[in-house]
């Protein structure tokens, strides 16, 4: 699948859901706060083309979604850090491929029967997804407990420089050859040699 402008899911996307084209080919329609298209794509192709474009895939999402929630079902889909953007997954009934919610466009949701929830979304579309209310609520929780298990990850990547106590110096072919103890910074600082 080429590149395409038309092709990258904003943050104003609602809903992807899969549907037929008037060919009856598998394609995505996609609901955006302010527009409504469908799309010749599949829904996952143009999530693991979205992924692709910010370097990595949509199995690459799905197995650290997995890894970090430590669940093989139902797992969100990261699709931008930047914008804590995530795509939940659900299976739409009578269509061989997922679809998706924005999490971060839901305002609200009820159940509605059963098997089906109602979500209500910032811009004031109403969706019905085929799913349970707990179904969507727990989709709702592991989104969060994604976002926040990333960002504690971030914080613990980002470490403050500290005081130099130590600094290595390697000499050509020797390997390391001696050790400054110390503070780099001061005039008193003792240089030992290794052996």
């Amino acid at each position: 699948m080429k590149n395409n402008d038309q092709l990258v899911l904003t943050t104003r996307i609602e809903v992807l859901m899969p549907t037929y084209d008037e060919e009856g080919v598998l394609a995505a329609h996609r609901i955006e706060a302010d527009s409504s298209d469908i799309l010749p794509y599949e829904p996952t192709e143009l999530v693991d083309l979205n992924l692709r474009l910010a370097g990595s895939s949509l199995r690459g999402a799905r197995d650290s979604a997995e890894l970090i929630l430590r669940s093989r079902s139902k797992t969100p889909i990261l699709l931008s850090r930047k914008h804590r953007m995530c795509l939940m997954p659900f299976a739409w009934c009578g269509f061989p491929d997922r679809g998706y919610v924005n999490e971060r466009q839901v305002a609200d949701y009820e159940p509605h029967g059963r098997r089906i929830t109602t979500i209500f979304m910032k811009s004031g579309n109403i969706i019905d997804v085929p799913c349970s209310i707990d179904v969507f609520e727990k989709s709702v929780d592991r989104v969060k407990r994604l976002c926040s298990r990333l960002d504690d990850r971030d914080e613990r990547i980002y470490r403050k420089p500290g005081r130099t106590v130590q600094a290595f110096h390697i000499g050509k072919g020797a390997g390391l050859n001696f050790v400054l103890l110390g503070d780099a910074k001061r005039k008193d600082r003792k240089i030992v040699k290794l052996k």
